[in-house]
């Protein structure tokens, strides 16, 4: 069952509150261990719902009879099928902008996230926090940690943008107001992410462009997270979209072998797993598993935002690390080696180590660096929506960036930096 909602043709998110905007792997995932929940009660079944506000059949079977009580288990079972699968489709009809003017902010993480072989591939990731919600943290004592506790409203999307115009930045320092480019120099290739709804449940969505042309109308589809059916459904649509769209800038259509990874691409549940922890020694021989840490709700970059240290992710071939003097990446107390090998340029480590990058933020903001000064305005963002458990769990992150204790003002929602 596809749903479009009235409101679907303008924004992308469909019906929850906030601003409209009035115009219209390759990470393959290779997550361990069994799916876990959002720190919030499940989304409670038709059948849960009635046993624990009705009556139970039996009970149901002492006033009514088995007539009355089969009538019920009939009612139930419509209901389940009612239901499950239901998709809702989702379109941006301007993107260019569209996050900075819908109140999200970018969330700029300590370590580099990598590129392809031109750089021409930068990947964004944009929050949104409710006026009325605050970020908290809870402590994870399995894995010695604090973990960030996102509110109900809140919104995230990984963007990702290939350039179209304007040179390549010759140091790691791209994003979409550099002084060099202009963010219309971008075109958006692909859109996934996430929206937490009131009873805490999460809905993914995902979208990408309906031509080659840049600047194309974004269309997609989104459904809630733990409804297979639905999520089976909105990978279909996704699936015939590519097959017949053409991909920025002016490609054709995906073959068999892109849509089949794009089809792995979007098990979103499975690669978003909450609470999962950062990962310094690998097991086995999989070195594409996913090694960063997430928060309750299985995102990644919002927790590598408030970490000078980080896992080195290398689900693109173009490690951009090496390029920032303010980075070190190491494999427990050594170096890490820099290779060159089939087409790609990382950082590899001996053994089972994992690569750990490492920011020198004071260094680097007294050297008044751009990437650097950029990922402090993430910083200073999400302190100004923390509660004080999670600007006290998180301080040190806060304190490198020289935020004060009173960056919460009297507007306690600054205007967006970005």
């Amino acid at each position: 069952m596809v749903k479009v909602s009235r409101e679907s043709v303008t924004h992308p998110i469909g019906a929850f509150p906030g601003p409209l905007d009035k115009s219209i792997h390759r990470r393959q995932c290779a997550g361990k261990g069994p799916m876990v929940g959002a720190r919030t009660r499940p989304t409670p079944t038709p059948l849960k719902s009635f046993m624990t506000n009705h009556t139970t059949c039996f009970q149901f079977l002492r006033q009514f009879g088995w007539p009355g009580c089969a009538g019920t288990a009939l009612w139930i079972l419509w209901l389940v099928s009612a239901t499950a699968g239901e998709v809702e489709e989702r379109r941006i009809g301007e993107p260019v902008g569209w996050w900075e003017r819908n109140g999200y902010a970018a969330m700029v993480p300590s370590i580099h996230l990598p590129t392809t072989h031109d750089t021409a591939d930068l990947i964004y990731v944009w929050l949104y926090i409710p006026e009325s919600g605050r970020i908290d943290a809870e402590y994870l004592p399995e894995q010695g940690r604090w973990s960030l506790v996102l509110p109900a409203g809140t919104r995230a999307d990984r963007a990702e943008y290939y350039r179209v115009e304007g040179p390549r930045t010759d140091e790691a320092s791209q994003f979409l107001d550099s002084p060099r480019t202009s963010e219309s120099d971008w075109t958006l290739a692909d859109v996934r992410g996430t929206r937490v709804l009131a009873d805490g449940i999460q809905e993914f969505h995902v979208l990408r462009p309906i031509s080659g042309e840049i600047h194309a109308l974004l269309k997609g589809w989104a459904w809630r997270r733990g409804d297979r059916a639905a999520a089976a459904q909105a990978t279909e649509r996704l699936i015939e979209l590519a097959r017949v769209a053409g991909r920025p800038v002016d490609r054709g259509p995906m073959d068999e072998d892109g849509l089949a990874s794009l089809r792995r691409l979007n098990d979103c549940a499975d690669c978003h797993r909450p609470r999962m922890d950062r990962v310094t020694r690998r097991e086995g021989d999989d070195d594409r598993a996913i090694e960063r840490a997430t928060d309750s709700m299985g995102f990644f970059v919002i927790t590598a935002v408030l970490s000078d240290d980080s896992v080195v992710a290398h689900h693109r071939p173009e490690d951009l690390n090496h390029e920032d003097p303010f980075v070190q990446v190491r494999c427990g107390e050594r170096p890490a080696e820099l290779t060159h090998e089939d087409g790609y340029e990382q950082y590899v480590c001996p053994g089972d180590w994992v690569p750990m990058g490492h920011r020198d933020v004071r260094a680097a903001l007294a050297a008044g660096h751009p990437y650097t000064q950029r990922m402090c305005k993430s910083r200073r963002w999400l302190a100004a929506r923390m509660t004080d458990r999670a600007r006290q769990a998180f301080r040190a992150a806060i304190a490198a960036c020289a935020i004060e204790d009173d960056a919460r003002t009297s507007d306690r929602f600054p205007e967006n930096p970005y």
